[in-house]
């Protein structure tokens, strides 16, 4: 994502601000057995090019977006989960 800033008030003196934003999620899914299935989820994020150096909120730390397991029982519907979602 990239982002422009741009401060056109009188009272203050020119300043532009472009910053280029990155995000990247990788998720794994995988079905160990027809009942059995694990999913993972990471996330991270960062930014480049803004004057000053990077705020504390333009970067995350790598982090566990989602990840859980999920049971199905046999002959049913019904689906268990647990994880963070």
């Amino acid at each position: 994502m990239l982002e422009h800033l741009s401060e056109d008030r009188l009272d203050a003196p020119d300043s532009s601000d472009t910053v280029l934003l990155h995000r990247l999620r990788l998720s794994l899914d995988t079905q160990w057995h027809p009942v059995l299935r694990s999913y993972v989820q990471l996330a991270a994020s960062t930014q480049s090019g803004r004057d000053g150096g990077s705020a504390r909120l333009d970067k995350s730390a790598p982090d566990l977006a989602q990840g859980y397991l999920e049971l199905t029982l046999p002959d049913t519907a019904v689906q268990l989960r647990a994880g963070r979602q």
